[in-house]
């Protein structure tokens, strides 16, 4: 009930809100992978690459504190790191389809439907400081699965 009650206008979400809102994706994004891995456990390869780039997609993002395109001197620092080819290049595919918005894995209408859950009216500065702590969250979530 108390969560129901939409917050004046203006009225930012708290600490403690946006760690429930990371915890509810975690959780849901969670439940989403096992459910998939289980539907279809011959393609358990496929699921590990999957996995490994959309942890290095997260942890990027985790990194700058947003989205960006992935440039040639990010490049040579990722290859001098000792990242593969192929590993550079899923990330910079996950990163190009997000930018040509073929694929979005944090959609704003899964963050307005989390601060919607939570009383607040999304706004693009709320679902911006919303969308910060689920880097890690969704990050974790691609570890644990």
């Amino acid at each position: 009930m108390l969560e129901q009650r939409i917050k004046a206008a203006g009225e930012k979400p708290t600490e403690a809100d946006l760690q429930v809102i990371a915890k509810r994706v975690y959780e849901d994004l969670l439940s989403s992978l096992c459910t998939q891995r289980r539907s279809r456990p011959a393609d358990v390869d496929g699921y590990s690459d999957v996995n490994f780039t959309m942890i290095d997609y997260f942890q990027r993002l985790a990194d700058l504190g947003g989205h960006a395109s992935l440039c040639d001197p990010e490049i040579q620092v990722r290859r001098e790191q000792g990242w593969s080819d192929e590993r550079i290049r899923n990330l910079d595919t996950i990163i190009w389809l997000r930018e040509q918005g073929a694929y979005d894995p944090l959609p704003n209408e899964m963050i307005d439907g989390q601060l919607s859950r939570l009383g607040y009216q999304p706004t693009d500065e709320l679902r911006w400081m919303a969308q910060l702590p689920l880097f890690e969250s969704c990050r974790d979530a691609y570890v644990a699965a």
